[in-house]
């Protein structure tokens, strides 16, 4: 059974159906809580706490109910449901098999018998389709855009700083646009490098760090988000004959959705070349 849907499209739908409305759900709440506890005589950090628990839980709530119907309908109907699969497992729309959060989405009888049926796909013997819109080579840079934010926004605090200082008539103030300043020249060096930061083909890849490296030696790679909070950064990372790489995505002009389905092609047309 060969699906009509895209990779691309049925991520974007799990982006509609799980990502959104769980963030709606949660900060709805979590915001509108406070409020409510101020009208009914509350302490408004009681009300941030039960909006934190409550956004939380009917937000988990959500999620494990529509998590199913969006597998029922995204396995159902791509057209890679291994590169599907995959995808979702490292975007975290669905857990890995055997999970314990796996096991408490719910379902419904039909739900399962849907899903039992969809099974069946992954025992189907894999026809790679060739996506003809990505070149026989891609190289990825950093991100001009990002790199002029960037150093708009450190001269912005340069400014902010020194009006404080003349506003205050604090000259001392002044001393602390040395941090922006210093910020500025860091992000415009680091970001100026016009050369390719990583090359992908259907040789390897080849990263700024690690060399180039061929498939045949490249093992787990993917573009995942590591770190918690707002220490989290994706990160491109794959291990190869004698090490790994983990190379921080955060400032290259690429989404880690394109890079993984980038290194799904990449990958496919070297083995399909064997």
């Amino acid at each position: 059974m060969q699906g009509t849907i895209t990779v691309e499209n049925a991520l974007r739908r799990a982006d509609k159906m799980l990502k959104y409305p769980f963030l709606l759900i949660f900060l709805g709440l979590f915001v509108a809580s406070p409020i409510i506890a101020v009208n009914i005589g509350v302490k408004v950090y009681w009300g941030m706490l039960a909006g934190f628990v409550f956004g939380g839980f009917f937000g988990f709530l959500y999620s494990a109910y529509m998590t199913t119907k969006w597998r029922i309908w995204a396995f159902g109907n791509v057209t890679d449901i291994h590169e599907l699969k995959r995808a979702a497992i490292i975007e975290k729309y669905i857990p890995k098999a055997g999970s314990w959060l796996e096991k408490i989405e719910i379902r419904t009888a039909s739900d399962k018998e849907a899903l039992s049926q969809i099974e069946e796909r992954f025992n189907e013997q894999y026809i790679f389709s060739d996506d003809l819109t990505i070149p026989d080579e891609t190289q990825i840079y950093y991100s001009i855009t990002i790199r002029t934010f960037l150093v708009i926004v450190c001269f912005l605090g340069v400014a902010l700083i020194i009006y404080s200082a003349i506003y205050f008539e604090e000259m001392l103030i002044s001393l602390m646009a040395l941090l922006p300043i210093g910020l500025a020249i860091y992000y415009y060096n680091k970001l100026s490098d016009n050369n390719p930061q990583i090359v992908l083909n259907s040789e390897g890849i080849e990263t700024s760090s690690s060399g180039f490296k061929s498939w045949k030696e490249i093992r787990g790679e993917k573009a995942e988000l590591q770190g918690l909070g707002k220490h989290s950064r994706y990160y491109l990372v794959y291990q190869f004959n004698g090490g790994d790489e983990r190379y921080e995505l955060e400032h290259l002009d690429i989404t880690p959705r394109k890079l993984n389905h980038l290194m799904t092609v990449y990958r496919n047309r070297f083995q399909n070349k064997q």
